[in-house]
């Protein structure tokens, strides 16, 4: 039997915050790791994919938008899209403490 896994990797890319030295970038707040669900169409038809995301937080940390770099397909960007806006993350700071919006990369590779 094989077994899915997803991978996720999180790039900081263009923060507001992050472009000081003294301020903070965005986290991920969740303390229990959260699965990613593989496709149900690509585990039929043993596809794996990258899924490239920007993603753009608001003051809150809540997920304000999704921008896919380089979709993959078969239900792996939509499978990847919902967990980011399911993952909970703190927003980025300004040095003075003032949170601010903040745009990440997500990359979640899927493969069997």
């Amino acid at each position: 039997m094989r077994h899915w896994v997803a991978a996720v990797v999180l790039m900081l890319l263009l923060g507001s915050a992050c472009a000081t030295s003294s301020g903070t970038a965005p986290y991920v707040l969740d303390t229990q790791p959260r699965s990613v669900e593989y496709p149900p169409e690509a585990k039929r038809l043993g596809l794996e994919g990258t899924v490239d995301m920007k993603v753009m937080l608001g003051e809150d940390g809540a997920v304000k938008s999704i921008a896919f770099v380089h979709p993959a397909g078969h239900g792996f960007d939509e499978a990847a899209s919902d967990y980011v806006r399911r993952t909970k993350y703190a927003p980025a700071r300004m040095p003075d403490g003032r949170a601010v919006p903040a745009e990440f990369r997500v990359k979640i590779k899927f493969s069997p």
